[in-house]
């Protein structure tokens, strides 16, 4: 499917010499930057940096200050002797510096899981950002369909109007009865009323589009009507494959299960021994034998806590814990699953459309060719005005499935991409 194929409506479309024509690609961006669930999911993929950083923290020593003061109204008693008051004021200043060296990889596994967190908080913010570009191709889509459907009510209009022209005058000549006369003109005010149907039908349009690029929901937009539909952009891919390498679900779901695994890891970590060092200076009093001269004294020391006996309890949070493991890799087959499911689905629609859009396009050539044909002979008194009215009908039905088999396939193409997870990718 190399070869490319624009589509179009035959007529011209009203010209509206207004402000710059928006393309969908500009559109995409300002709904991304205007969304409040892409925000929010950009600031959690920030929050999620930032724990991961400050996990990482855990496996540097630890400096503390701390320091305390004492009132004691009646002194210190030491072995039944007084200290007549000279202890009554207690304080002291301790600075102290601690360093994990083991404890049964809690500390690294979290800091692990901290950062399996960023990458899943960068995963969500490309699926939220994927939606709503979704979101927005199909906000698109309408809009430019609702303008080529206006454009369509119009031309159509002008054919009737035509028409009615066209049977004034033979009534006047006195060629026909004032009958086909009016039920040409009943077949314009219908055709009118299509006009201001189809106009408020693009203006709604148009305000849904602005509510999700951040316009003022009533702000006159300009966007192109009249769809283009390009063959060229369906590749011979391999689409399953390239929907389980990028689609964000399969990836939130491998690092759950990635997450789970490392718990699995965190909880055996209380029952495995813990070993540590540090060191730390004091300054205050009582001093040397309890005198009131504050002193400076420091320790140095070392850690080693050994679990040992705790009944059981190890190994079924253990268990619970690869459990907890198992459900993650059976959430992440269903999901895989379901994406393969959309791909066929989704790749299956697009070629669909392909066909629907080859076969309305035929449809629009005929009903041009049978609506020139059958006006012809109504002039040349060949064919009776209903004859007229019911090609006039079916030239506009084309049209109308015409238009709908391309915004269709606009919109297939948009689902397809998805599906594939190439229409967004950057959770910056």
């Amino acid at each position: 499917m190399k070869s490319i194929l624009y589509l179009s409506v035959v007529f011209s479309p009203i010209q509206l010499i207004a402000q710059e024509v928006l393309p969908l690609d500009t559109c995409r961006k300002m709904a991304i930057e205007y969304n409040q669930d892409v925000k929010s999911a950009r600031a959690g993929y920030e929050a999620a940096s930032y724990d991961a950083s400050a996990f990482g923290t855990d496996k540097l020593p630890r400096i503390d200050f701390n320091s305390n003061y004492r009132y004691l109204s009646n002194g210190i008693d030491i072995n039944g002797y007084e200290t007549k008051g000279a202890l009554e004021h207690i304080y002291n200043f301790r600075l102290g510096i601690t360093q994990n060296i083991y404890s049964g990889g809690a500390v690294s596994k979290t800091h692990e899981i901290a950062q399996k967190q960023e990458v899943i908080a960068g995963e969500q913010t490309k699926f939220t950002g994927s939606e709503i570009i979704l979101e927005t191709d199909k906000t698109y889509w309408e809009v430019v369909a609702d303008g080529e459907l206006k454009n369509l009510a119009i031309r159509y209009r002008d054919i009737i109007q035509n028409l009615v022209n066209t049977t004034l005058d033979k009534v006047e000549e006195e060629v026909l009865s004032r009958t086909e006369y009016l039920q040409a003109k009943v077949n314009l005010n219908d055709a009118e009323l299509k006009v201001i149907q189809s106009e408020n039908n693009l203006r709604i349009s148009e305000m849904a589009l602005n509510r999700l690029i951040g316009n003022e929901i009533a702000a006159d937009i300009e966007i192109k009507d009249s769809i283009a539909v390009d063959f060229s952009v369906i590749e011979n891919t391999d689409d399953v494959q390239t929907a389980l390498n990028t689609r964000p679900e399969i990836k939130i779901r491998e690092n759950l299960v990635t997450v789970s695994d490392l718990n699995v890891g965190i909880a055996k970590s209380p029952y495995l021994p813990s070993v540590g060092v540090g060191a730390f200076g004091r300054w205050g009093t009582p001093g040397q034998n309890l005198s009131s001269e504050p002193n400076w004294n420091y320790q140095v020391f070392g850690y080693l806590n050994m679990p040992l006996i705790y009944f059981g309890k190890r190994g079924k949070e253990v268990e619970a814990s690869r459990i907890r493991n198992q459900i993650a890799l059976f959430q992440l087959d269903k999901t895989e699953d379901l994406v393969i499911l959309e791909v066929n689905q989704a790749r299956y629609a697009l070629e669909e459309s392909v066909r629907k859009v080859n076969l309305t396009q035929n449809s629009v050539q005929q009903a041009d060719e049978n609506l020139n044909l059958i006006m012809d002979r109504y002039i040349e008194g060949l064919s009776p005005i209903i004859d007229v009215l019911n090609a006039q009908i079916f030239w506009e039905s084309a049209y109308k499935d015409f238009v709908s088999a391309k915004k269709e396939f606009q919109v297939n193409y948009s689902e397809y991409i998805k599906a594939l997870g190439i229409n967004y990718a950057d959770p910056e």
